[in-house]
């Protein structure tokens, strides 16, 4: 008597099909009358070094062969197949590449994670998602094509792929999740689409080899700690259309030499530009009306600085350890208390020469400052005062 298998059994977590035997199992033969793996189908068949997947599959259930970590070579979807199932080929670990068929439309939730073999990917055109940590440790992954039909890349998608060396974001992608492409620490070009509005938290976090970046016109927000430990990073270019810079964004960017931060940015996170110790330029904004807690904390070629006539608080820290030796500022912001050492983030600790605009009348100069009487220096409506 001859069976027409069309189906294998949907399991659960250690009730696979071949869950008795997925120690010793090292190849199957799949008929071509089979439309779907059912979910946990080869779980943990850890001896599995081979398989051919007919085709006449259709589906994937979910973890259908997450942790075959001895199957080997190139893993062919075959069309007609639309989605992948979550963990689908989770750990994986043995894989050296995966050919993804032209009607897939979505990757499922961890489909490729730790498949650390994996040298380049290919997404077909029609995909518009991909699941969180999709390709999450993929340790060897150096190449990624994405389709322009994609719509936003998910939280960890790329995370760990420490040999992806430079990245296209298709058109038409309007976010980037937290953790995106976090410790890609061989990434070195990115290249970003006009239609972006949002990069949230960590999304490019440690990527060592990152050298530029420009922000496309739309973006309106920054996640905490973007570009936090991109060491090599010298040069960003930020948006008009940007609201504020959330906190750690660029700590730790030690080769990033100048920065301007664009009009309507009212405010900059704590520890923002902490550690950035080649930073030589920065111009602040007009509508500027706060510096938080270290926001430039340890910025040690920071020599120069104008401070907006907005700006009304700078929390504790924000300037320590700098090497301002000299400030612009206005007197309204002088009237807020804001030259003293203890309030005003160690602003004028290592200043030798203070520059103070008179947009309301100072009948005082500030403590500890005098005005130069040696210098007729006066610029913009700017006065010289130095040491007392």
């Amino acid at each position: 008597m001859e069976y027409t298998i069309t189906s294998m059994y949907d399991g659960g977590y250690n009730k696979g099909v071949f869950n008795q035997t997925r120690s010793t199992l090292q190849s199957v033969s799949l008929p071509e009358t089979l439309t779907n793996i059912g979910s946990y189908a080869f779980y943990n068949c850890s001896g599995l070094t081979s398989i051919t997947i007919p085709s006449s599959i259709t589906s994937f259930g979910d973890s259908a062969f997450r942790d075959c970590n001895s199957l080997t070579g190139n893993l062919v979807i075959p069309e007609g197949v639309t989605s992948t199932g979550d963990w689908v080929f989770c750990n994986c670990s043995s894989l050296t590449g995966v050919t993804l068929p032209s009607t897939l439309t979505s990757i499922g939730y961890r489909a490729f994670d730790s498949c650390s073999g994996i040298a380049s990917i290919i997404i077909p055109e029609g995909v518009t998602s991909i699941g969180q940590r999709t390709f999450y440790n993929c340790s060897s992954l150096e190449s990624v094509t994405l389709p322009s039909t994609l719509q936003s890349i998910d939280s960890y998608v790329f995370y760990g792929c420490s040999k992806l060396a430079s990245i296209t974001i298709p058109e038409g992608v309007t976010s980037i999740g937290s953790s995106a492409f976090d410790g890609c620490s061989s990434l070195k070009s990115v290249t970003l689409p006009s239609t972006l509005k949002s990069i949230d938290d960590h999304a490019f976090d440690s990527c060592s080899g990152l050298i530029s970046i420009i922000i496309p016109e739309g973006v309106t927000s920054i996640g905490q700690r973007t570009f936090y430990n991109c060491s090599s990073l010298e040069s960003v270019t930020l948006p008009s259309t940007l609201q504020s810079i959330d906190s750690y964004v660029f700590y730790g960017c030690s080769k990033l030499a100048s920065v301007t931060i664009p009009e309507g940015v009212t405010s900059i996170g704590s520890s923002t530009f902490s550690g950035c110790s080649s930073l030589e330029s920065v111009t602040l904004p007009s509508t500027l009306t706060s510096i938080s807690i270290y926001a430039f904390e340890d910025c040690s070629n920071l020599t120069s600085i104008i401070i907006p006539s907005n700006v009304t608080s700078i929390s504790a820290y924000a300037f320590r350890n700098c090497s301002l030796a000299t400030i612009y500022i206005d007197s309204s912001t002088i009237a807020n208390g804001i030259t003293n050492s203890s309030s005003c983030g160690y602003l004028t600790a290592n200043a030798t020469t203070l520059y103070i605009k008179d947009t309301i009348t100072v009948t005082t100069a500030p403590s500890g400052w005098v005005v130069d009487s040696a210098s007729s220096d006066q610029v913009d409506g700017y006065v010289k005062y130095i040491k007392a």
